[in-house]
């Protein structure tokens, strides 16, 4: 049971309470591990963390890993990092996504997105097309980021997000250097909270929502 008195400052905002969905974040890497971290702290009390790869010396930079971690799992290095740091322990699977039976539709309230490429993506929304859940898909582009929130029992919903979803060879090539940088990690991790808790409180997120952290500049939104 969650100690009240950890979230008092935040009840006004969002009540503990009400984080007893259960959430599955896809990818535990530049946007998931801080995503996982954000939504324990936050006081979601079913987190799930998927991933199937191991933490490399280019993650260090970006990701929740410190050196010590290199070679593990990715999901493994985190459950140990967050039961040092919040009072609810994640779940893990160490599984890839694109593995037809990795994801129940019916399962989980709150899918996130979190992973690097867009077939990732096709193979996430597949599994959970049809399916009850919100889908949150979080992009992430040098200094740009990109969420979209889809109920995937909306049709109208479900045929905006498929018309946004392109090959991976139709990608724009982004240089190796260029991306993931912490502070737009943790920009798209504290953005795709908030979804969670607008979700939490029973409002409705927008659709899809553009950040430039380059000129600072915001397209989307609730009004949009």
């Amino acid at each position: 049971m969650l100690n009240r008195e950890y979230y008092s400052r935040q009840v006004g905002l969002i009540d503990p309470d009400k984080l007893r969905l259960n959430i599955l974040v896809v990818g535990a890497g530049s946007i998931g591990s801080w995503t996982s971290l954000a939504l324990l702290k936050l006081g979601c009390q079913n987190v799930t963390v998927i991933d199937f790869d191991d933490v490399g010396e280019e993650n260090i930079g970006s990701q929740i890993y410190s050196s010590y971690d290199i070679g593990k799992w990715k999901v493994k290095a985190f459950k140990e990092k967050a039961e040092l740091l919040v009072e609810t322990s994640p779940k893990i699977i160490v599984n890839p996504v694109n593995d037809a039976n990795t994801i129940p539709p019916n399962i989980y309230d709150i899918v996130i997105s979190a992973v690097d490429n867009m077939q990732a993506r096709k193979d996430v929304f597949k599994q959970l097309n049809p399916s009850p859940a919100w889908f949150l898909d979080g992009r992430m582009a040098a200094n740009n980021v990109q969420l979209f929130a889809t109920k995937m029992d909306n049709p109208d919903q479900v045929s905006f997000y498929d018309s946004t979803l392109f090959s991976s060879e139709d990608a724009m090539p982004i240089a190796c250097s260029e991306r993931s940088v912490v502070y737009n990690c943790f920009v798209i991790a504290g953005l795709l909270t908030d979804l969670v808790a607008k979700i939490a409180n029973g409002k409705v997120p927008p659709k899809e929502l553009i950040v430039d952290l380059e000129n600072l500049t915001m397209f989307g939104g609730l009004d949009s």
